[in-house]
């Protein structure tokens, strides 16, 4: 660490966005026959809507931190053109830029709390909608597993990382609107 910078490394933020992706994948995951409490329609319509809200909000947090990650150095590259490995990427941030880290920290780990509180609500009371997401996102859930863990064996970049990440939410939101709409 240089006099006057701080060093967290990018590796924590971009690892939230995968923790999102994971939380809305293990609905995905959990679409088994088991027996399992059901809601009421409308209660799915609000569980669907407050889980559609949740990667809406998932989305926008990891949207804000490639925005950040892309005005930041380490080892004389860009940080998004680096390995997506922890430890190998010094940011060296002034203290500005190291509140904006926190913050951004911060506000993801309250969306991935949202969004794994509604994720776990679906796959308890909406047993349907694992089934759904799985048909119009993840037809192939190990490929889907396979591609997490590729990102987490450090053959990709933290851009190629969240950029992916950052697709996959989006996918899922769409899904969870149109299976919102189908409802209505």
């Amino acid at each position: 660490m240089s006099e006057n910078r701080i060093d967290p490394d990018p590796w924590t933020l971009a690892s939230l966005a995968i923790g999102a992706v994971a939380a809305i994948g293990t609905v995905v995951q959990a679409a088994t026959p088991f027996i399992r409490l059901k809601a009421a329609d409308t209660q799915k319509i609000a569980i669907r809507e407050n889980l559609r809200n949740s990667l809406q909000d998932c989305s926008r947090a990891v949207q804000q931190i490639l925005r950040f990650l892309a005005r930041q150095q380490s080892n004389d590259r860009h940080v998004l053109a680096a390995p997506f490995q922890y430890g190998n990427s010094p940011m060296a941030l002034s203290l500005p830029d190291f509140q904006e880290y926190r913050r951004l920290s911060d506000a993801m780990i309250v969306e991935l709390g949202s969004l794994r509180t509604w994720s776990l609500t679906a796959i308890e009371l909406d047993p349907e909608i694992g089934k759904e997401l799985s048909e119009r996102v993840v037809p192939d859930f190990s490929a889907f597993a396979d591609r997490i863990n590729d990102w987490n064996a450090g053959h990709a970049t933290f851009g190629v990382v969240l950029d992916d990440a950052l697709s996959l939410l989006q996918q899922f939101e769409r899904a969870v609107a149109g299976l919102i709409d189908n409802r209505n």
